[in-house]
């Protein structure tokens, strides 16, 4: 498990033979499209309350991955709170 300074494509390559969880930046556009454009529709309630979670795929840095979209009600309250 690492934060998300590790997720670059060259550190990537490097522990591919490894298995690991990181939180994908946003500033990788991939991140940026699925965060705005997967329907609310397509997320599935979670065990914990409050949060609900979908799966994509992603070959990132020439690395195939599974991510796992997590959506929080509280963050979205916060973030809407902001707007206004």
């Amino acid at each position: 498990m690492a934060d998300s300074a590790l997720y670059s494509a060259e550190n990537l390559l490097a522990i591919k033979h490894l298995k690991w969880i990181t939180r994908v930046p946003l500033s990788i556009k991939a991140a940026q499209f699925y965060v705005r454009e997967i329907p609310e529709s397509e997320f599935a309630d979670t065990d914990l309350e409050g949060y609900k979670a979908v799966e994509r795929e992603s070959n990132y840095g020439g690395i195939k991955q599974r991510w796992i979209i997590i959506e929080s009600q509280a963050r979205k309250e916060s973030d809407e709170r902001k707007v206004i």
